[in-house]
């Protein structure tokens, strides 16, 4: 099946130009009634969902009956813990979404039709083409590397010279649009003679020859590549970098990561109870009784007041107690000694 690519709108520069508003140059037209295409908002409900933070209140009901299944598994002890099991309830759920989602969007992707696929590269390239005022040079070089970001390019000078001819010159944002298709960065845009607007002649020569470059690349092998792409989609190879695909995997990997921190956390948790409960408890040393405080010292007496003009009174000493001389055992009288030659004393106690 080959891929159905819309050709750009064959020049005409005596068409009418689009209308533009005189303060912001842009082209004006009828209301829009809605996209025709959805494919840039089918998963904006999804996206809500996967990269709010928090719960949202239609996840509540699907959080608890999860919360219910997975609270044999953790035991929460507290009300910190229950958080964290809804934590690990909630980020479990939009995992799993993320993971169905990923597989569905890569079915999608596998099984789309010629035309469905050229309208996600349109999808795809006018996301891409919002970043072209910003970064001209970087995202002009990007449009130029598909056909289809090369029919995007081709459309856009076709209204800048319709409205060049129309209008007989350019509005200043008109002006910087130019600048922006030819990949000019902004500080080298106040000398540039890249656009000669006050020669009409030299100024339709520039966008015949950008145009002309648009073509020739187009022409050596973009078509090729993308019928190659679709193909190669369809067998279902490189459809991991298609931009859905990727927006499921990050919201995987976020959710995985949210998951893996209320696991560790209520687990840390339990483990800090859990070793308190073990400490041993010490027990309260003695307590020594109280020590009474020494007795107050005896009040002196005072003195006897003294009479006026009388001497003052003496105060007795008691005498001290006299001493009592030891007790010795009197010595036995001295023999009286005999006169030499007379007779021998008599001895005593006979």
């Amino acid at each position: 099946m080959s891929v159905e690519v819309t050709a750009p709108v064959a020049h005409d520069p005596s068409a009418p130009a689009p209308e533009a508003n005189p303060q912001t140059g842009q082209e004006t037209g009828r209301r829009s009634g809605g996209p025709k295409d959805t494919s840039r908002t089918r998963y904006n409900a999804v996206k809500t969902t996967l990269a709010s933070k928090g719960l949202l209140p239609q996840e509540a009901d699907q959080v608890e009956q999860e919360k219910e299944k997975l609270r044999p598994s953790f035991e929460p002890q507290n009300a910190y813990q229950e958080d964290r099991l809804e934590d690990i309830a909630l980020y479990t759920l939009r995992m799993r979404k993320a993971q169905i989602f990923g597989m569905l969007a890569i079915e999608r992707l596998q099984n789309r039709s010629g035309s469905t696929y050229a309208a996600d590269r349109a999808s795809e390239v006018a996301d891409l083409a919002e970043g072209l005022s910003r970064r001209p040079t970087q995202v002009a070089a990007k449009l130029k590397t598909s056909a289809i970001g090369i029919d995007y390019l081709l459309q856009r000078w076709y209204e800048q010279e319709c409205s060049y001819v129309a209008n007989g010159g350019w509005t200043a944002r008109q002006r910087e649009r130019s600048f922006d298709l030819l990949g000019i960065p902004h500080e080298a845009r106040a000398d540039s003679p890249a656009l000669p607007e006050h020669d009409e002649e030299a100024l339709l020569a520039v966008i015949a020859a950008e145009v002309e470059e648009l073509k020739r690349l187009r022409a050596e092998g973009l078509d090729r590549r993308e019928q190659e792409a679709f193909e190669l989609g369809q067998a279902g190879y490189g459809l991991e970098e298609h931009p859905e695909v990727k927006r499921m995997r990050r919201y995987e990997r976020d959710a995985k990561r949210e998951l893996k921190w209320a696991i560790k956390e209520l687990r840390d948790d339990q483990a800090r109870l859990a070793a308190a409960a073990a400490a041993p408890v010490a027990e309260p040393a003695p307590v020594a009784p109280p020590v009474a405080p020494p007795p107050d010292p005896a009040p002196t007496p005072a003195a006897a007041p003294v009479a006026s003009g009388s001497a003052p009174a003496t105060v007795a000493t008691p005498a001290a107690p006299p001493v009592a001389a030891p007790a010795h055992p009197a010595a036995p009288a001295a023999a009286p000694l005999a006169a030499p030659g007379g007779p021998e004393p008599p001895a005593a106690g006979i």
